[in-house]
């Protein structure tokens, strides 16, 4: 039987060490007590899934498959987040979706907590900017649902964004200047669209910690603009972001879309751990 379970005051998230944990504990900690919240429900066995905004997340390989699709199905689910081995447990292997690698840190915290000159409080109008220059899949990702979203799980210490503005000259990054870039008007070549206020994309690269409970922490949208790849910016990030993590006592997890990118994190200290899926119906 799937229950849901109730959000009472002073309720605890039980952190599991896994991404999937991960991000449903940061959508509890971001939405607590808004009427637009995620809802919350175990299955009988313990797997853990969150309802929100039509995406179920789950965590865990403890449920009946059965009940489980019939929930989806029930739900209004229109994406199901879940490990490749939930995946094929719950019969849905060959469905439509992307899969990703989850790689896990696996090495001694690296000593530069953070590269020289980066940013960490970066406009978040920029970042969209740099990472619709990069991903495809950010093309049908509305600006103001992603930038509502990411900066109040800033503002709740859930999530923070990084931005390296200069070069990397001598495998150093020129501060960025404390005043932020002026924004102009018009229409932006990276991006193909007008964007809110018109910002063009000023960054170089980006990197982030966007989901964590207390034991991971996730690192994820690492983006460079086509124009400034091949000077260390990725490794710098994914390196600083790593050490922070690793020093608050957490396991660094990335989620890796294609095969430069792992072959970057593995020489980073990065292993392989499981299939990370993102099923369409």
């Amino acid at each position: 039987m799937i229950r849901l379970l109730e959000d009472a005051p002073g309720w605890v998230f039980p952190a599991r060490d896994n991404v999937y944990n991960a991000r449903i504990a940061t959508q509890f900690a971001a939405y607590r007590g808004r009427p637009d919240g995620p809802l919350l429900y175990e299955a009988q066995g313990g797997a853990l899934l969150s309802l929100f905004d039509g995406v179920v997340t789950l965590d865990g390989l403890r449920f009946d498959p059965e009940e489980l699709r019939e929930f989806l199905q029930r739900c209004g689910c229109r994406t199901l987040v879940c490990s490749g081995r939930a995946a094929g447990a719950l019969g849905l292997d060959a469905q439509a979706g992307p899969r990703y690698t989850v790689m896990r840190f696996d090495g001694p915290p690296p000593d530069e907590p953070a590269p020289p000159g980066v940013c960490r409080a970066p406009r978040l109008e920029e970042v969209y900017s740099l990472l619709l220059a990069v991903f495809d899949n950010m093309r049908g990702t509305a600006f103001e649902p992603w930038y509502c979203d990411l900066a109040l799980k800033i503002r709740r210490g859930l999530a923070e964004v990084w931005m390296i503005a200069g070069d990397l000259g001598g495998g150093r990054a020129e501060a960025p200047s404390t005043t932020p870039a002026p924004l102009c008007g018009g229409y932006t070549p990276e991006s193909g669209l007008d964007l809110p206020g018109n910002p063009p994309a000023v960054g170089r690269a980006t990197a982030g910690i966007y989901y964590q409970n207390a034991r991971t922490a996730v690192i994820g949208s690492v983006a460079t603009r086509p124009d400034c790849r091949g000077r260390g910016y990725a490794g710098a990030l994914v390196t600083g972001l790593t050490a922070r993590v690793a020093r608050a006592g957490k396991a660094p997890r990335i989620v890796c879309q294609n095969d430069n990118a792992r072959r970057l994190y593995e020489r980073l200290g990065y292993r392989a751990e499981a299939e990370y899926r993102e099923i369409n119906f």
